[in-house]
Parts: structure tokens; C-alpha cells; sequence
């Protein structure tokens, strides 16, 4: 996913992006980003809240910050529990 972003990994992917609050509808709320690839990388609880722990996190990737996305995973406890497309 990093490569289709146009970056080697997922930290050259997501250094030196600055993230910023957005209302992404129903009462759910995101960190998102806009990597130089054109789409936008959205972070979350998991939930519908802002990520609150590095232990327990959702992210996802998508043309805009509110549309379908094209990439995402769950980290629960630290580990990937979901990831999509599968590897």
C-alpha cells in the first residue's frame, strides 16, 4: 500500500504528515492525513472516536477522508487483527 502511495514503507508513507481532527459524519470523529499520494489516511479507535492507545487502533485508507477505503486495519493489544485487502 505504501508503494502505491508513491513511498518505499509506512514510515516514509507517514513521516512528517500532519494529521488533524475531522467530523466524518454520525457522530464519528477521525485523525486524517493527506499523503503525497492523493488519498487520505484516516485514524481511529476502532470505533468512531480518535485513537487513544498504540495498542488499539484502526486505519484506513481512502480516495477521500469519508469514502469507502481501498486499505485498512485493526491493531488490537498491539497485534493486527483484520487487515484489508487480506494479505
Amino acid at each position: 500500500m505504501a508503494r502505491r502511495e508513491g513511498a518505499q514503507d509506512w514510515a516514509d508513507l507517514t513521516h512528517g504528515l500532519t494529521f488533524t481532527g475531522q467530523d466524518t459524519g454520525g457522530g464519528c470523529t477521525a485523525l486524517v492525513a493527506d499523503p503525497p499520494g492523493g488519498h487520505a489516511l484516516s485514524l481511529t479507535n476502532g470505533d468512531s472516536r480518535f485513537p487513544e492507545t498504540l495498542q488499539d487502533f484502526y486505519v484506513g485508507v481512502a480516495p477521500t477522508a469519508i469514502k469507502e477505503e481501498t486499505f485498512s486495519l485493526f491493531v488490537r493489544g498491539g497485534v493486527v487483527t483484520e487487515l484489508f485487502p487480506a494479505a
